[in-house]
């Protein structure tokens, strides 16, 4: 057990593979997760009481739903500890959550103490820092997955990345290196992204990015040719709506798809359906498209069937000359007791 664990609970993966290990704290406020080269990652409440990350029952803070990453950290402590204090790391890395409708959204990443004081340095001192900015969504959603009503109700919509300058003092403020703009499509309900676009620091000389204010916010800004890169766009598949005459129609509800009223035929349809008991969707050759398979060996030379769906999605395809079924497959062996 590493040191200061006493009391801790201990847990391996059952099937390994990161090699890591898991400590589980007394009062199930805090897991440690240390893998083989000694990296550690704290979630919930930070050890040292530096932060909380925990997302709890209202009215029960010891129901805890999710305990998230609070600090990471490498296996270099600092060598002469103040007195009485056990030997504390160094190479810190803290995250910091905002709580909005219930529901922890990742909001600041602090990274680089600075080397004259690296464990017990204030976040503002550290060289870097991350910030995500977020707005209210359209399309929020309820959950009572937790056992009690969350939302999800914001969007991410910036990144700010701030650095202190290679020469400045500790107590400089850090200044903007790049900055990242989300933008969602504005014609549908649903969040769906339609672009991200990186926009630079302004001006060549690292003092003359734009500094950090108060509470950590930069000022915002505008993207122009000359400050920022082109966007990089993304374009979604949408449906095409018609009637039921097959003539093209519009979106009956703005915000939302289409319907397609026209009645599709499927080439090469199964004879049987899924609503039968032993009929049912798997995807059997594991393409992503979902199979037919009807577990009825008496239909099939004493072995199951199965239809495979088409790359068109409107198909299902016969690789064989078999009227019947497109495939067989062997029925699993009973057990014995």
């Amino acid at each position: 057990m590493p040191d200061g664990l006493s009391g801790w609970q201990y847990f391996r993966l059952r099937i390994e593979g990161n090699f890591e290990r898991f400590f589980w704290s007394p009062d199930h406020f805090t897991w440690l997760v240390q893998d083989k080269s000694g990296v550690t990652l704290e979630l919930g409440s930070a050890r040292d009481g530096s932060g909380v990350a925990l997302e709890s029952d209202p009215n029960n803070a010891n129901h805890v739903y999710r305990w998230n990453v609070v600090r990471q950290y490498d296996p270099h402590l600092e060598a002469a500890p103040p007195s009485n204090v056990a030997p504390r790391p160094v190479n810190v890395t803290a995250f910091r959550y905002a709580t909005v409708d219930g529901q922890a959204y990742l909001t600041d990443i602090y990274d680089t103490p600075p080397a004259s004081d690296p464990a017990g340095a204030p976040l503002s001192a550290y060289a870097h820092h991350t910030r995500l900015i977020y707005e209210a969504r359209p399309d929020t959603t309820f959950s009572y997955r937790r056992g009690w009503a969350t939302k999800q109700s914001q969007r991410l919509v910036r990144i700010d990345v701030a650095s202190k300058t290679f020469v400045g003092a500790t107590d400089s403020a850090r200044r903007l290196v790049r900055r990242y703009h989300l933008a969602y499509d504005p014609n549908f309900h649903v969040s769906i992204l339609n672009s991200v676009q990186l926009e630079g620091r302004h001006t060549g000389a690292e003092t003359g990015g734009l500094p950090e204010q108060e509470a950590e916010a930069i000022a915002d800004t505008v993207c122009t040719p000359v400050t920022c890169l082109p966007p990089m766009t993304f374009d979604y598949q949408h449906v095409a709506p018609f009637d039921a005459s097959g003539n093209a129609a519009g979106r009956d509800l703005a915000g939302y798809e289409g319907f397609d009223e026209r009645i599709h035929s499927l080439a090469g349809s199964p004879d049987h359906s899924v609503d039968e008991e032993l009929t049912d969707l798997f995807d059997i050759n594991a393409d992503g498209l979902p199979d037919v398979l009807v577990t009825a060996p008496s239909l099939f030379n004493g072995k199951h069937g199965v239809w495979f769906n088409g790359a068109e999605a409107r198909s299902m395809r016969l690789p064989r000359t078999q009227s019947a079924c497109s495939a067989y497959l062997a029925p699993m062996p009973r057990r014995s007791r």
